[in-house]
């Protein structure tokens, strides 16, 4: 049995409330010269060079009925390099030198229209909200537990994005080996296909986001053989300093040897801003049942975010168990430091 001791976890409480306590007296993030300097140096519509460090603290009172060690890690390094060329193509090559495999995206892009855009290449295939928003800027350290668990996440394959006349809707689809990131090719000739709709109604303040997709494939990827297909379903409002969002993600797993699983799972997400720019709260509740008869994995998680800088940004969650036979030794802290540009 791994136990924190209780100066360990005095010394982290304290490193955490001491981050949460600062106050904006530093320089106003409108007014970072430096910061202004790199964007000059780094930033232009040709060429884009981005950076992503995270350094992660993973911290559970009693380790004894939770995976892993507590202490710190490097989440992410992530070098990205993107652009726009002559005659609607762009590129984008992004590397994270932390995964064995460190090519996590390489797409080529051809936009054949100002609404239509084809791509190429490995990226992440159109399906929830939370897994498309970019890693430095999900709300919590880590994404929810069924979006981790079920979205497809990033592929190889061709797709097609657009933007109806309105601007209202939008719409991504494509077509996909189905085996994530692997370069070596499709593993048994056979597509993973997908698809997503979104709804930005027009809202007198804020912004406001609606979204369906459904993916389908069938697997043999050795974890899994047999067909799988997914619906998901988010929304996302913002208005004032106040965040409302919330997903689901359904599946049907149809195996080749044994039983079909329904797992399922949903996320719900309140957040409101404590100094505009500055400092967040958030509480979620996350929810995740595998259907292998183990019942649901529940969480709520107790969320903060501080900017103190464009480019940097530290996050702290509180996750406190509330399935059946938590108790106060399996909550977890979990903190993140991040310079992202």
């Amino acid at each position: 049995m791994s136990t924190m001791t209780r100066s360990t976890r005095a010394l982290l409480f304290g490193l955490a409330m001491s981050l949460a306590a600062t106050t904006s007296y530093g320089q106003d993030a409108s007014d970072e010269p430096l910061f202004e300097q790199l964007r000059q140096a780094v930033k232009s519509r040709v060429f884009n060079v981005g950076v992503v460090v995270q350094t992660v603290g993973d911290l559970v009172w009693d380790r004894s009925n939770t995976a892993g060690n507590n202490g710190f890690s490097i989440a992410t390094t992530r070098l990205k390099v993107n652009g726009e060329l002559d005659f609607g193509l762009a590129y984008l090559v992004q590397t994270d030198f932390v995964q064995t495999r460190s090519i996590i995206d390489a797409k080529l892009s051809y936009r054949i229209t100002d609404n239509l855009t084809f791509d190429a290449g490995l990226f992440k295939a159109p399906f929830s909200a939370e897994q498309l928003i970019p890693a430095p800027s999900i709300d919590f350290v880590n994404r929810s537990q069924v979006v981790s668990a079920l979205s497809p996440g990033r592929q190889v394959g061709i797709g097609l994005r657009g933007t109806a006349s309105n601007g209202v809707f939008s719409y991504a689809l494509g077509a996909f080996n189905g085996n994530g990131r692997s370069p070596l090719g499709n593993d048994n000739g056979k597509l993973m296909f997908a698809a997503r709709v979104v709804a930005t109604p027009n809202v007198s303040d804020g912004s406001f986001e609606i979204g369906v997709n459904v993916a389908q494939s069938e697997d043999d990827t050795g974890a899994f053989e047999g067909d799988r297909l997914l619906f998901g379903a988010d929304v996302r409002r913002s208005w004032d300093r106040w965040l409302v969002s919330a997903e689901a993600i359904y599946s049907d797993l149809d195996p080749v040897v044994g039983e079909s699983r329904q797992p399922f799972g949903f996320h719900a997400t309140v957040g409101y801003m404590l100094d505009p720019g500055r400092h967040q709260i958030l509480a979620r509740f996350d929810s995740f049942d595998t259907d292998t008869g183990a019942g649901d994995s529940n969480f709520l998680v107790l969320g903060y975010n501080f900017w103190p800088s464009q480019a940097f940004e530290f996050q702290a969650n509180y996750l406190i168990p509330v399935h059946d036979g938590a108790d106060f030794g399996d909550q977890q802290l979990l903190l993140n430091f991040q310079v992202a540009f």
